[in-house]
């Protein structure tokens, strides 16, 4: 059993969740995707230690948002998934929590390309899935995806000093889009205040400002 796609043929896919049954009902639908599946039963000691045992021309990943029960792991799944793609491993976030878009860190998100929002996805689905992943790590994006260099002004920092709001002209000159400090450099952040203007990476071609990620970023 084995998914052939440009550039790449997937023999399995190593599904990650800290619910066993969880797990196993990932499973039927990977399976009637055509592919191989395996469940990731032992506790995720770290992300290095789990990268060592993918074969990542062959293998993939589909892993749930929320992780951190029962001692699975140290991490969430956008973590992890965001790691496997750097990797060059096809990865998949899946997960029925209503609160996965507005939690995803905008750092990760530039490198998790298939968010499925549900805990049975439909075979062609994960094919889907699994074929954006494939043609992003072979430098082809769809328009919501593509990044692009442009400037970011900062508009607000709330009181707590744990997030921000900033507005791209380039996508949208009225809409605010909330930023965690911790996606951003230090350097960055370092000089952060309302009415500062930056650049970054942008995949201004997308819908919703959820979907929104950034990267790369420069003083202006």
């Amino acid at each position: 059993m084995s998914l052939v796609l440009p550039d790449r043929t997937i023999e399995r896919v190593i599904i990650v969740d800290d619910d066993k049954d969880a797990r196993e009902g990932y499973g039927y639908s990977i399976e009637e995707a055509g592919v191989e599946f395996v469940l990731q039963n032992e506790p995720i000691s770290s992300i290095r230690q789990f990268l060592s045992k993918i074969d990542g021309r062959r293998d993939a990943v589909l892993s749930d948002y929320h992780l951190k029960k029962h001692h699975y792991a140290s991490t969430d799944g956008d973590e992890l998934v965001a790691a496997c793609y750097r990797a060059n491993v096809p990865s998949m976030l899946c997960s029925t929590f209503t609160d996965m878009d507005v939690t995803l860190s905008k750092k990760n998100l530039r490198y998790i390309p298939a968010l499925l929002k549900t805990s049975s996805p439909e075979p062609s689905e994960v094919i889907q899935a699994l074929s954006t992943c494939v043609s992003e790590l072979n430098g082809t994006f769809t328009t919501e995806r593509k990044p692009w260099r442009t400037q970011v002004k900062i508009v607000d920092i709330v009181d707590d000093g744990k997030y921000f709001y900033a507005v791209v002209h380039a996508w949208s000159a009225n809409q605010k889009i909330r930023i965690y400090r911790d996606d951003i450099p230090e350097e960055i952040d370092k000089r952060l205040q309302p009415g500062s203007y930056f650049h970054a990476k942008v995949n201004i071609g997308a819908e919703k400002s959820q979907h929104l990620y950034f990267e790369s970023w420069e003083t202006a």
